[in-house]
């Protein structure tokens, strides 16, 4: 079977990650292919069970999930996790830089770590 999710696009390559990295982990973890719009193979994923309640969202934003209904369902929850942490990290860069721009004092954050897969 094959579920559309609504996606960001601008969250798509950090959900890819480095050279497919966190793409592939998902995969392997909940035993799903993904496809995201662009890419090669997003035709041949056929359509969508869920397409007419995806009729309001942007082609360039629906993901598609493939395999099992229940390995569909958890790579989505999984998806919107990482999506809604995000907006969070986003929005934290928004607030940080106002508090900078705001404040007499210095602020300091950490260098962060080297990445790690998202999924594993």
């Amino acid at each position: 079977m094959v579920i559309g999710v609504d996606i960001p696009g601008p969250q798509h390559r950090a959900l890819i990650g480095r050279g497919g990295q966190n793409l592939n982990d998902l995969q392997n973890k909940f035993n799903v292919q993904i496809q995201f719009p662009g890419s090669r193979s997003y035709n041949q994923a056929g359509e969508p069970e869920n397409l007419s309640d995806l009729s309001e969202v942007d082609p360039a934003n629906i993901v598609k999930v493939s395999g099992s209904r229940a390995a569909c369902e958890k790579t989505i929850a999984a998806l919107k996790v990482c999506s809604s942490l995000y907006r969070s990290v986003s929005d934290s860069h928004l607030f940080i830089d106002d508090i900078r721009r705001t404040s007499s004092r210095l602020l300091l954050t950490p260098k962060p770590s080297a990445p790690q897969s998202l999924f594993l």
